[in-house]
């Protein structure tokens, strides 16, 4: 629902995403451009293993159908 929610707001945004009422817009895209960021990096490290990787997606995919 959250999803639909940004992406309803982010488009009534298109014209100028930096008119105040695109604040929560602005901000729900920072958020996510930094944990795509960090879990990015934590996947590139070379202290991850393939079992790791599986797991986070494992539990990441049944977290979110559970909402």
């Amino acid at each position: 629902m959250a999803v639909k929610t940004t992406y309803g707001s982010a488009k009534s945004c298109t014209a100028n995403v930096f008119e105040p009422e695109c604040t929560n817009v602005r901000l729900a895209w920072a958020k996510t451009n930094t944990l795509v960021a960090t879990i990015t990096s934590y996947f590139n490290g070379e202290h991850t293993i393939r079992e790791q990787k599986i797991a986070f997606f494992h539990d990441f995919r049944n977290t979110t159908r559970a909402r």
